[in-house]
């Protein structure tokens, strides 16, 4: 993720072409809002959005953000989609 003197003022993530996401097993104890945008790809809006929801884990320490990494990991997979097509291919597929 390209860094810009403005990040923290913009409400857009930029993602430069070709970068990837942080891997669950590079992930914080507790994660903040910079790293659930780098990880989910999302603009700062969508963060917020998601962590605003009911059924998504966070803490809140004074105006702090926190979100704890395996009830986190927990939920991005309980809130995940795969079609039927590709849920037979990765069972074929040992993934």
């Amino acid at each position: 993720m390209k860094k810009h003197p403005s990040s923290e003022a913009t409400t857009e993530a930029t993602v430069s072409a070709g970068s990837t996401a942080p891997s669950a097993g590079s992930l914080p104890e507790f994660l903040t809002v910079r790293d659930l945008k780098e990880y989910l790809q999302l603009s700062q809006s969508a963060a917020y959005t998601l962590i605003h929801r009911s059924d998504f884990p966070s803490c809140r320490f004074g105006s702090s953000i926190r979100i704890p990494r395996e009830p986190f990991l927990a939920w991005v997979e309980a809130n995940t989609r795969i079609p039927d097509s590709l849920a037979r291919y990765i069972s074929q597929s040992g993934g």
